[in-house]
């Protein structure tokens, strides 16, 4: 019996060791060797073996212990990411001896959701670092908006370093290996041109509002929108806006690229539009422009709720295509549309297409092509800016014109009168009572004419004053409309979060059960419905439901019913919800007003309920439960 459980063994030993010679002989290693000489080293999937794994819930140690192949790609782009799977990258990393330099591992795509490194330890630990933009900034080892990992000595070179990747959307998986020093020179460098760039939008922005407050046309208040969508949209794709200004609220990075790129296409739509008004003789190109504006709102439908980052992309360069073609027939139609509209619609669309190519691996990654687009971006505003001053030009030198016909025809009529004075007079000698009686003509003509003219002047004199008055009241009624809204808005905030609302005032927001569930049902479905068991997307309800199932959403795939209480923090509740209700805004917004004890007696419930709910809503995020936020408009 021994001898057979060992030859047993003994056969699967065999068998697991060829597998595994196999797999090694198949696989791909990379080996990255520094030293004195080398300043950085650009990797991607073309170099860096890689493992999918579709599953996306597998662990390091699951990992190693499964011991998977990992290979490299013939060409990688940026468009071959697969979304549904997460990416384990493994490399060995060689430090020369000598070497005198301190190295960081660098990824330069800021997009990318979550990402953990695998650091071996020479005390055989394995240390994670953990980093993405799901992740607070603050998190970071290096306050820098890419990700960065110091090559420090505490690591055991001698085995290998993973890296596990996982994002909802398509992301650049290109890494940097290089020094400290050229690290630090590269983002100095790097912020600088920031500097210049965000420095340059303000400076255009303030420019084209001085200019407005002195012409008082709307075109320059589009434009300055357009110019600032713009720059906050470059600051979310490059890091800089997670950096400095939504440091503290990473979930914002899930939408604001897509939001702020069909924003920017938008405003510039709106811009263009605007400009049109001084320009186009029929309303055909108005038309076009709506049609624009429709498949670009209906597209950015279609992207919010199937999450496809590169149909943004796509739609840019459709909205620059047309663009360029309804103002280049305009201009063909109108020679007094600026020429520098059309250039700058080609710059930024040949910037859009030069980006396109580089995310499907047509043009590769380096320091000129991955600040292209930017580029392209300060250009358009440029030649924007140089447009409208051309286009104000072109208004001034047509005042010129009118003057300079106006003084001609004042030169013409007084040369006309000279030569009937000089008729008069050459016939006063011969017809005195005939001159005589024509000069009496000739001077109530005059005085008529004189008289009416007065009159005219001071019509328009009047009309003037009254546009004027018109206009001030005007403003003054949008300003002390907006100041209005703004402090009624402020009051209801201040009455609801800042101020303790007593049970009764609560309770006549929140009366009973059904109200409240109609409100969870608002807030948790808000973004749409998907399927615990199976992510399916669509439902069906059943108006009939009461009791516990009502407000609940049946998939119309498998059937499966959730509650609108599951995976909130009301799930399980046994007491009443309209209490839970006012305890979660009471542990929410003003935990410190009251002991559970006065809770207690004030909610005629016991004080042990009390605290393990109290618990349970510190806990929600968590443990991902859904926690009422009581904004005004949800409750509206």
């Amino acid at each position: 019996m021994r001898i057979t459980i060992k030859r047993h063994f003994l056969t699967l030993f065999c068998a697991l060791s060829i597998l595994t010679t196999f797999a090694s002989e198949n696989e791909t290693h990379l080996t990255v060797r520094l030293d004195d000489s080398l300043e950085e080293q650009i990797l991607n999937l073309e170099k860096i073996p890689f493992w999918e794994d579709s599953s996306r819930l597998m662990t390091y140690e699951e990992m190693i212990l499964k011991s998977p192949v990992f290979n490299t790609v013939e060409r990688y782009s940026k468009e071959s990411y697969n979304v549904n799977s997460a990416y384990w990258l493994k490399l060995y990393i060689d430090i020369e001896k000598n070497n005198s330099k301190s190295w960081t591992l660098e990824l330069y795509d800021q997009s990318i959701d979550e990402i953990v490194f695998f650091l071996p330890q020479k005390n055989g630990e394995i240390r994670k670092e953990f980093m993405g933009d799901s992740y607070l900034f603050d998190q970071r080892i290096y306050s820098h908006k890419n990700f960065i990992i110091p090559l420090n000595n505490d690591i055991d070179y001698t085995k290998p370093i993973y890296i596990n990747i996982k994002s909802n959307h398509k992301v650049d998986l290109h890494v940097n290996i290089r020094s400290t020093e050229r690290l630090i020179k590269h983002a100095t460098l790097e912020y600088l041109w920031f500097g210049i760039y965000y420095g340059a939008i303000l400076i255009m922005s303030f420019y084209n509002f001085m200019l407005w407050l002195s012409i008082k046309e709307s075109k320059y208040l589009i434009y300055i929108l357009h110019i600032l969508t713009v720059g906050v949209f470059n600051a979310s794709t490059d890091g800089t806006g997670f950096q400095f200004i939504w440091s503290d609220n990473p979930s914002i990075n899930n939408y604001v690229i897509t939001l702020l790129s069909y924003a920017a296409a938008l405003s510039l739509i709106f811009f263009i539009k605007e400009m049109m008004k001084q320009e186009a003789k029929t309303v055909k190109y108005f038309h076009y422009l709506n049609y624009l504006v429709g498949i670009v709102t209906f597209v950015l439908i279609i992207d919010l709720f199937h999450f496809n980052s590169q149909l943004s992309d796509t739609m840019l360069i459709v909205t620059l295509v047309g663009l360029s073609i309804i103002v280049t027939k305009l201009r063909f139609e109108n020679k007094k549309v600026s020429p520098f509209y059309i250039y700058g619609l080609a710059v930024i669309l040949f910037g859009a297409i030069f980006q396109m190519l580089k995310i499907f691996g047509v043009v590769p990654l380096t320091p000129v092509t991955q600040y292209t687009l930017r580029f392209s971006i300060f250009l358009e505003m440029l030649l924007f800016s140089y447009a409208l001053y051309d286009s104000l030009r072109l208004i001034k030198e047509e005042q010129q014109r009118s003057k300079d016909e106006v003084i001609e025809h004042q030169k013409k009529t007084e040369a006309m009168q000279l030569k009937v004075i000089e008729e008069q007079e050459k016939t006063v000698s011969l017809k005195n009572k005939v001159n005589e009686e024509l000069e009496e003509k000739v001077r109530e003509r005059t005085i008529s004419l004189m008289q009416s003219e007065e009159k005219l002047k001071e019509a328009y004199r009047k009309l003037e004053e009254k546009s004027e008055r018109l206009n001030l009241i005007n403003r003054t009624l949008d300003v002390n409309n907006s100041k209005l809204k703004e402090g009624i808005k402020k009051e209801r905030e201040k009455r609801f979060i800042h101020k303790i609302i007593s049970l009764e005032e609560f309770m006549e927001l929140f009366p009973d059960q059904v109200s409240c569930k109609r409100y969870l049902d608002k807030q948790k479905w808000e973004k749409g419905f998907t399927c615990k068991q199976c992510h399916n997307h669509k439902q069906c309800n059943d108006d009939n439901t009461s009791g516990s199932a009502q407000f609940s959403r049946r998939c119309s795939k498998c059937g499966y019913v959730e509650s609108v209480t599951s995976n909130t923090v009301f799930h399980h509740v046994k007491f009443d919800l309209t209490k839970a209700f006012y305890l979660s805004y009471i542990f929410r917004y003003h935990e410190n007003e009251f002991t559970n004890i006065e809770l207690g007696i004030q909610l005629d419930m016991s004080r042990n309920t009390i605290a393990k709910f109290k618990t349970k809503v510190k806990s929600a995020n968590e443990n991902k439960l859904l926690l009422p936020t009581f904004e005004l408009f949800e409750m509206a």
